[in-house]
């Protein structure tokens, strides 16, 4: 077995802890000066605000729940985690796997969901993202990929096939 060291455990420990802080402070700006005109616009601009950062706040107290029973959310977005059920042969769960997704996959977008959220469509997902995006909208991605990185030189290949 590969023992990671300490060291390496806790300052990745740190990233993520200030990435995660750095998120809820974003949060918590836009709770203040977007989300109150964008989501409660009929209003008083001060109920408007305060109904913002009740969203704020449970988001806030949720996210560790929903981190320990069913990935994480509290930002407008659900990620899910399936878990090879104890006693199940691996490589019959992984055998699995592509159904499971699809499976989730179809309902989100029935539901008028995305299959991706902050942190973007990874890697497992690449080839999913054909399927649920339009052209139109994988060719505006293309477009603003190569705006961003014009030698293609950022994870090349990693999220939009070519």
């Amino acid at each position: 077995m590969h023992k990671i060291p300490h060291k390496r455990i806790v300052i990745a420990s740190m990233v993520g802890t200030t990435i995660e802080f750095y998120d809820f402070y974003i949060y918590a700006t836009a709770a203040v000066i977007v989300f109150p005109r964008q989501f409660f616009p009929s209003g008083d601009p001060t109920t408007a605000t305060l109904e913002s950062l009740a969203t704020f706040a449970l988001a806030f107290f949720a996210r560790p729940i929903g981190s320990a029973v069913f990935g994480h959310f509290g930002d407008g977005n659900v990620h899910y985690n399936v878990s090879q059920p104890p006693g199940m042969d691996k490589a019959r769960f992984l055998a699995l796997w592509d159904q499971m997704a699809g499976a989730v996959h179809d309902l989100v977008a029935e539901m008028g969901g995305s299959i991706s959220a902050e942190h973007g469509i990874g890697q497992m997902k690449r080839t999913d993202l054909v399927r649920y995006k339009s052209p139109v909208d994988l060719a505006l991605m293309r477009k603003i990929k190569a705006a961003l990185d014009p030698k293609g030189i950022l994870n090349p290949g990693k999220v939009l096939l070519t």
